[in-house]
């Protein structure tokens, strides 16, 4: 049975807006990228959603994800998302999802700065997901003049084993011994320069900016996931 459309005098209209602060820290990179991804998806539903004219269109079977976004390997998440909103939709609330201040230093500034074009042009993401698991791995980002050498710090190398073993036990004691990938970069990374930076600066540029281009650009003019409004603030 199809739940009764609410009367548009008995519909809220409430806007949840979203302020996030992504802390910094490499560690964390690869994880943020993958929240601020889903809250990207998340505003795009939403956006999807309320192309209806009024509560009663918002709620008819023909009103889905795909019948406005149109089908794209890109889309993942976006149809649950936006289905969600249709069901909150069916009560007595219109919700709309909207990211406010996006805030972040280190590795969450520059995955606060990727989420931020993405809403501005409403761009896909997936290159930087790309960027995140193949270009910026540390064998990579290394500055050349700070990597380790076969025997560069050979001292260390005996403890590399123990100390992963060590680590992989204490989260999980029945976890495996971790791969000899994982090891070997590992001591590639400890063996690197100390008390400098050891990774190449232009290196990672060139690899973020890469990542930046290959989002594209807006399929229109007027391609955004922002709010109509009269102006943005930058700082």
């Amino acid at each position: 049975m199809v739940p009764e459309t609410p009367s548009l005098a008995t519909v809220k209209e409430k806007e949840l807006r979203l302020a996030l602060v992504c802390y910094g820290g490499i560690s964390l990179a690869i994880y943020q990228h993958g929240v601020t991804k889903e809250i990207l998806k998340l505003v795009r539903a939403s956006k999807a959603y309320h192309t209806g004219t009024d509560q009663k269109e918002k709620q008819q079977a023909t009103h889905t994800f795909k019948s406005i976004a149109g089908d794209s390997p890109e889309y993942s998440t976006e149809e649950i998302y936006f289905d969600f909103l249709k069901t909150i939709g069916s009560g007595n609330l219109d919700l709309r999802v909207i990211v406010d201040v996006i805030a972040g230093s280190s590795a969450g500034g520059i995955n606060g700065i990727v989420l931020a074009r993405a809403l501005a042009h409403d761009l896909r993401i997936e290159p930087i997901t790309d960027m995140w698991i193949n270009e910026a791995d540390i064998a990579r980002v290394l500055a050349a003049e700070a990597k380790a050498e076969f025997w560069n710090k050979w001292y260390v190398r005996p403890f590399i084993g123990p100390f992963i073993w060590g680590l992989a036990h204490k989260k999980n004691p029945l976890s495996s011994i971790p791969d000899q990938e994982t090891k070997k970069k590992l001591s590639l990374f400890l063996r690197s320069r100390w008390f400098e930076p050891p990774l190449g600066g232009q290196l990672f540029s060139n690899i973020l900016l890469d990542g930046l281009g290959a989002m594209g650009e807006p399929r229109t003019n007027t391609a955004s996931l922002l709010p109509q409004v009269t102006s943005w603030i930058f700082w």
